[in-house]
C-alpha cells in the first residue's frame, strides 16, 4: 500500500532509479513520475530495454547484468 510518487517527494538523499521497460507491475511511465517527484538534485535514472519486473524468464540474464552494472557503477 505504498505510494512511491507521494513518498518520493520526501526523498532527501542522492537517489538512483532503475526503470525496466518491459515491466508490467511498475510501468515505465510510473518510473518516470517517481523520478520526477524526487526533489533531491543528485538523482539519476536509467531505463533497461527488455527488462521485466523480476528479471525472470528467457533472455533476462543480460538485463539483470545491466541492472547490477548500473548499481555497481553508481
Amino acid at each position: 500500500r505504498a505510494d512511491g510518487i507521494a513518498c518520493g517527494r520526501d526523498v532527501t538523499v542522492p537517489t538512483l532509479v532503475i526503470g525496466n521497460l518491459a515491466d508490467d507491475a511498475c510501468t515505465p511511465s510510473h518510473t518516470r513520475r517517481l523520478f520526477e517527484a524526487i526533489p533531491h538534485p543528485d538523482k539519476e535514472m536509467h531505463e533497461i530495454p527488455g527488462a521485466n519486473h523480476y528479471y525472470s524468464g528467457p533472455g533476462q540474464r543480460e538485463t539483470l547484468n545491466r541492472a547490477v552494472s548500473i548499481i555497481s557503477e553508481w
